[in-house]
């Protein structure tokens, strides 16, 4: 055994000797060729030379999807990608603050806080979920012990507060990077007299339109072929410059949802559980109906805001259940176990005080000699009131509290919570001061289910899905044979700067798949029933700097600017002096003369914009056309033209140039972060740090 024991030790001394040799080779390699062992370290983005490192990003993103809530029903991705964009915006815009000399300097961001500014800095807190105005937080920050805060948290109530600074101070020093821009912007006279026009001078016209889409794309007269469209593509091959790796995929999207077998199934234990609960006078029947969710709560019956289950609760008899809606496979139903008449609404003063019980007795005897809230803040030991609210006593929250609440005496005073006598621990006073009429009271439970699809369900469409892969191992005969297998594969095109494939959610993996696979490469099975879908994907095409004039939407979107072109040109041919006025040119076209009214500023959908130029160059009366639109060939008339109703005001019409055409538009159509990344190169990494299996 001791021999044994000696080559085991030997072995796995050799072992080690190997790894930390290999190591060394490894380190040693990638140390020598400027590489690193670890991809991009943690850096998520790089542009212009401004990093986002992957842990700020991360953090980031976790704090917004917390602070949201249920307030935002987005994909990570989504979020990830609005973050993210936030952050190189606020690197971008860090490094433009120091380039021009922009600071902040201390009297500023005092004044921002705790000065003049403050209205804003409370109206900040506020948004940031914190009830409180910034010199409760910074007295919070200044004299803890007042509050009663020591040790870990005075040390993160400083950091809260530091946080807050930082965002003052940015936001103090974009605003003057705004004012700086904005006054670089600024109207001239000619600028304010032409918005001035484009505003406030409309032209009534009457018109006639033959729209290319009227007219059959198989007229042998507009075939467009492959050397147009290529010649196209050369005249204007700027349009379709990338300004990063773009792939072209195809995906099969397969919604896992509830087969009717399911739905079957859901609705005869649906029927079943009513059954047990009418028979039942409690939910012992949910104990093993682990499918199905309850929620028992006492409320007054004018607080239920749905419809359907006011109604149980004002009508049902006590003891019954019954089904209150079925909508998207999602049952709920309801049982009603009491009603009773009980006052709920309670008008009370809720005061905190911080102290020994010598300071709660004192706060107490002013409370009951109807002392002022006024006068309560002065009191040394008061650190917070809530005065004059209305509460509902059947909340949780005042279980322990409801007796008294609803039956000692108005003004009465008593202690909410107990009192730590060895400690300095904060008491809760409550003082009654009104109540409401005894109203309707309800103890009712709401029991839901929701319809998920089975096992079975699930293992099938995955098994479809895998065989089809099985058949179609490359891009081609992917998306050829889809439509055959019973699929459908529309095509997208992603990078790593897109967060979803058309919007499809939890899709983001499937991008970074694409991204490292090779042209024709058609990928596993991506999701499960937690994201609600399977997906798959195959690379058809990678483009590098353009997107060529082959790729499919491209090709489209030319193909028909040709064809349309063309159709213009016959359109034009047939009707060039054939009439002399709208009614007949609408004759000829076949359509029904109309009218419409255009300016600058709000687009028609009718005409497009070469209509609204010829009808500003107009003269009132004259008949123009018929031309080459946006849509189809047009004929117009102006029939009217109504000038400005008001005189001309430079400060107006300047401040109005300003919202349309200067700095309020950027911020507001969101190009002022463009501006900022526009001709800087980025470099995403974010593909690396997610771990996709091929």
């Amino acid at each position: 055994m001791a021999t044994l024991e000696k080559i085991r030790s030997k072995s796995v001394l050799l072992l080690i000797i190997i790894g930390v040799a290999l190591l060394a080779f490894i380190i040693g390699d990638f140390f020598n060729s400027g590489r690193t062992l670890f991809g991009p370290g943690t850096t998520a983005v790089k542009v212009d030379g401004e990093k986002v490192d992957i842990n700020d990003l991360n953090n980031n993103v976790n704090e917004l999807s917390r602070s949201a809530g249920g307030r935002m029903n987005m994909d990570n991705a989504l979020i990830q990608n609005q973050v993210l964009s936030s952050m190189m915006a606020e690197a971008l815009g860090a490094k433009e603050y120091a380039g021009l000399g922009l600071v902040v300097t201390d009297q500023e961001l005092s004044d921002a806080m705790l000065g003049r500014g403050k209205d804003y800095a409370n109206y900040m807190l506020q948004q940031m979920g914190m009830q409180m105005g910034v010199e409760q937080f910074y007295n919070m920050v200044t004299n803890p012990a007042q509050y009663n805060i020591s040790g870990e948290d005075v040390t993160a109530v400083r950091q809260q507060w530091a946080a807050f600074e930082r965002q003052i101070e940015k936001d103090i020093l974009n605003r003057k990077f705004i004012a700086l821009l904005g006054g670089t912007l600024v109207a001239n006279d000619l600028d304010a007299r032409a918005m001035y026009n484009d505003v406030n001078t409309t032209y009534n016209i009457e018109y006639a339109s033959k729209p290319y889409s009227t007219v059959a794309d198989g007229d042998p007269r507009f075939e467009v072929s492959d050397a147009e469209i290529e010649a196209e593509w050369k005249a204007n091959r700027a349009r379709y410059a990338l300004p990063e790796e773009v792939r072209s995929i195809s995906y099969i999207n397969v919604d896992i949802v509830p087969s009717e077998q399911d739905l079957a199934a859901a609705r005869s234990s649906v029927e079943e559980t009513l059954a047990d609960l009418n028979a039942s006078s409690d939910l012992e029947c949910l104990a093993e109906r682990t499918s199905f969710m309850s929620e028992r709560n006492t409320v007054p019956a004018s607080a239920i805001s749905d419809p359907s289950l006011r109604q149980f609760a004002d009508t049902a008899a006590v003891g019954s259940a019954s089904m209150i809606s079925n909508f998207n496979n999602n049952y709920v139903l309801a049982k009603l176990f009491n009603r009773e008449n009980a006052v709920d609404s309670v008008n009370i003063d809720m005061v905190a005080v911080a102290g020994t019980p010598a300071t709660v007795d004192s706060v107490m005897n002013l409370l009951n000699t109807k002392a002022t809230v006024e006068e309560l803040k002065k009191v040394n030991g008061v650190a917070g009131i809530n005065d004059s609210i209305w509460v509902s006593v059947h909340n949780p929250n005042f279980d322990g509290l409801k007796e008294r609440l609803q039956t000692l005496a108005l003004g009465t005073t008593f202690i909410a919570d107990s009192l730590n006598e060895a400690a300095n621990i904060p008491a809760t006073l409550i003082r009654i001061n009104n109540r409401r009429a005894a109203q309707p009271i309800v103890d009712i439970a709401v029991i839901s289910t929701q319809v998920r699809p089975s096992e079975t369900t699930i293992y099938g469409l995955q098994d479809k899905l895998q065989e089809f892969i099985y058949a179609n191992t490359d891009a081609k005969n992917f998306t050829e044979n889809a439509r055959k297998a019973g699929f459908v594969a529309p095509t997208a095109r992603v990078s790593v700067s897109t967060p979803q494939i058309n919007g499809l959610a939890d899709s983001q993996n499937v991008i970074y798949w694409a991204m490292k696979a090779d042209k024709g490469a058609v990928s596993h099975i991506f999701g499960d029933d937690q994201t609600g879908h399977f997906i798959v994907a195959a690379v058809n095409d990678i483009y590098d700097d353009y997107l060529p004039a082959t790729d499919p939407q491209v090709k489209s979107a030319i193909a028909t600017k040709l064809r349309n072109d063309k159709k213009a040109e016959a359109l034009l041919a047939d009707l060039n002096g054939k009439a002399s006025d709208v009614a007949g040119y609408a004759s000829l076209m076949g359509v029904q003369p109309s009218t419409a009214s255009v300016n600058f500023i709000q687009s028609n959908p009718h005409v497009g914009g070469m209509a609204l130029a010829k009808a500003a160059a107009a003269g009132k009366g004259a008949v123009v056309g018929p031309f080459k639109d946006d849509n189809g060939v047009v004929v117009i008339k102006v029939t009217e033209v109504t000038a400005p109703g008001r005189p001309f005001n430079f400060e107006q019409d300047a401040s109005m140039y300003n919202n349309f055409r200067g700095i309020q538009a950027l911020m507001q159509n969101g190009l002022l972060n463009g501006i900022l990344q526009s001709n800087k190169e980025v470099k995403n990494n974010l593909p690396e740090f997610y771990n996709v299996q091929d």
